[in-house]
């Protein structure tokens, strides 16, 4: 009988678990005889290089997407404030009252947006900063959700 090499023996007898697998997700060990025997390594990096390019895309997108609706929350923001402003409502916000209702309030929200959008385009995003984009965009929907039915009602 010839003797069989490691790598061979262990593809037909053994199974790699992973400890932080729950038990109901573990392989019996009967059923590794199934289970291939990585022959190139190289493979397994090349799949491991397009895993995190995907994930980055997909960082890269949902950074980008969050700032166009940002942009488009802004302008909306303008709007009804503006509407507000027709109705003879004040200014809500302490830190925008001195500059609400002319050029200023769009360059102060514009000084913010640019870099932000710069910086969404140029560099790797991580996910804390999405995160904190679509934060952004939750609170910018509630806020223009209350003020239109704020309006609706005066």
């Amino acid at each position: 009988m010839a003797r069989q090499g490691y790598g061979q023996w262990a593809s037909k007898h053994l199974c790699v678990l992973n400890t932080i697998d729950p038990p109901e997700a573990r392989v019996i060990v009967g059923q590794c005889a199934a289970l291939p025997w990585p022959t190139d390594p190289t493979a397994q990096l090349a799949a491991d290089d397009q895993a995190h390019a995907d994930h980055r895309y997909q960082l890269r997108t949902a950074s980008q997407l969050a700032i166009i609706v940002l942009i488009v929350l802004n302008f909306v923001d303008i709007l009804l404030t503006r509407a507000f402003l027709n109705h003879g409502v004040n200014e809500g916000n302490a830190l925008m009252r001195g500059v609400v209702g002319d050029w200023r309030m769009t360059a102060i929200k514009a000084a913010v947006l640019v870099p932000l959008a710069y910086r969404t385009w140029n560099r790797r995003p991580t996910i804390g900063f999405v995160c904190v984009l679509w934060s952004a965009v939750g609170w910018y929907v509630l806020s223009a959700y209350v003020n239109w039915e704020i309006l609706r009602l005066v």
